[in-house]
């Protein structure tokens, strides 16, 4: 279904319906918003189908734009009906009454009702957010049925409103590009396996990777069955922001416990570490979530355009300065702790810092000094990219033949127990001269032992029931070192 949208999208642009807004008013309010939508300069249309029961006062639609003296102002005074209504200029075409005799409201009465059907277009210096209202001051509230139909152009996707211009491009890229690095994750996560490098670590990275990927599978089918059909299918963009949440906290996972020395200088945390360790991603997860999906069932639409405009969108950006100073607090004592590992952690905290901080900060810069309509498409695509450059860079460190200076595990996964110090510890150079100081076991390897034909080096030493220092065979040698020796 998915390849057969896009093929149909792109063979056959004109097949493309547009953006539909309907519904049904009975309200006690005098003045009523119902949409919004980002209009090109030059290519916004709207096409209203309005049937109301008549009467006086006739309700009038009107059309109000972003800048603070319009829609800002209006929106959020305790003015009165008509103090609002007069702020749509009606010389600018930014007030219609709906009635037969007003020129261009396209009304005509049918079987009692007042039927309105009409097209308009919109033209501006600059792509902006228009906001569409009905108000009928004085009348004791609104009762009407409408069907708007909101489109940009005559393009493939000219429903799309004007922020929205081109992210179908940037998600059907993107789906490439992470398909790609999971399939190398696949194979490093093999390699890994076969050495005996396959941590819990790199599992959970992989883990964030899949989830990734089909979020954005689920993004790009969401937009692209927008543009074949005109209808938003919110289910699949919520499932994809969903699965986005659990990529960025399981990847958030990886980075701490990687920044915290599991599985790089020790095979356990202390208790301590994992209930502060769970307590916070646990916090983090829930206050990520409970922020999405209030801003998606229970923000206003008429004040909020974006996420990051509203207080939950303030709570996510927050979290991610958290996070930053526990990864840094946790990568400083890690370093001070196992100075063998001090390169790999000061590629590892300057990478992070800036995958953690850019956000927040682009975020911030784009909500005060970047064009309203501008906003989704550039975080969408800077955001997507951080995220791709972060996963491709834990991908290349833990690659056992990339950089290999930085590689992280110099421990494999059936050496966790005796390799370590008692403590969880790992020892820094497990194979060095004086690794033997920890009270281990002696370990050795045969790798192929023929029919013992033994033979001492020694002569008389075995009779004396001493051991003797070398003993060989017909092909392999075993060197036993006596603990006091």
């Amino acid at each position: 279904m998915f390849l057969f949208t896009i093929l149909l999208v792109f063979v056959n642009p004109d097949c493309s319906l547009t953006k539909y807004v309907s519904g049904e008013i009975n309200s006690t309010s005098d003045f009523v918003f119902l949409t919004r939508f980002c209009f090109l300069r030059r290519y916004g249309k709207i096409s209203y189908d309005i049937e109301y029961d008549g009467g006086d006062p006739a309700p009038k639609l009107l059309f109000y734009f972003d800048t603070p003296t319009q829609w800002p102002a209006v929106y959020a005074s305790n003015e009165t009906c008509e103090h609002k209504v007069s702020s749509a200029k009606r010389h600018e075409n930014q007030q219609i009454i709906l009635e037969p005799n007003y020129p261009f409201s396209g009304c005509a009465e049918k079987s009692g009702k007042l039927r309105c059907k009409a097209s308009h277009s919109f033209h501006s210096d600059r792509e902006r957010w228009w906001y569409i209202v009905v108000a009928s001051c004085g009348a004791g509230g609104i009762r009407l049925r409408y069907n708007f139909t909101l489109l940009n152009g005559r393009r493939f996707n000219k429903h799309l409103s004007a922020d929205e211009d081109g992210l179908i491009i940037v998600y059907s890229l993107f789906i490439l590009l992470f398909v790609v690095l999971l399939t190398a994750a696949s194979v490093t996560a093999r390699q890994l396996y076969l050495r005996q490098y396959l941590h819990p670590t790199y599992l959970i990275y992989m883990g964030a990777v899949v989830s990734e990927t089909i979020s954005v599978l689920l993004l790009t089918t969401s937009y692209v069955v927008y543009a074949a059909t005109g209808f938003e299918r919110p289910a699949i963009k919520l499932a994809g922001k969903i699965l986005e949440i659990i990529s960025d906290v399981g990847f958030l996972l990886a980075v701490l416990l990687f920044s915290q020395g599991y599985t790089v200088t020790r095979s356990n945390l202390p208790l301590s570490a994992r209930i502060c360790t769970v307590c916070y991603l646990v916090v983090y997860s829930l206050a990520y979530m409970g922020a999405f999906l209030f801003s998606v069932f229970l923000s206003d639409s008429a004040t909020v355009l974006y996420f990051y405009e509203s207080i939950p969108g303030y709570v996510s950006i927050g979290l991610k300065f958290i996070s930053w100073l526990y990864m840094s607090a946790s990568v400083c004592r890690t370093a001070y702790s196992n100075s063998g590992k001090i390169k790999f952690y000061i590629i590892f905290f300057s990478f992070f810092t800036w995958w953690l901080l850019i956000g927040p900060i682009l975020i911030l810069v784009a909500m005060f000094a970047m064009a309203k309509y501008f906003r989704e498409k550039l975080i969408t695509s800077v955001m997507l990219t951080a995220t791709l450059i972060a996963y491709v860079f834990l991908l290349a460190i833990t690659h056992p033949s990339l950089i290999k200076s930085s590689f992280p595990f110099h421990i494999r996964t059936n050496q966790t127990g005796p390799m370590s110090d008692g403590r969880g510890n790992f020892i820094a150079h497990p194979y060095a001269a004086g690794a033997g100081t920890y009270n281990q076991m002696d370990i050795f390897t045969i790798t192929k032992l023929n029919e013992p034909n033994v033979r001492s080096h020694h002569n008389g030493e075995a009779e004396n029931g001493r051991m003797p220092n070398n003993i060989s065979t017909n092909t392999d040698t075993i060197e036993y070192s006596p603990k006091n020796a």
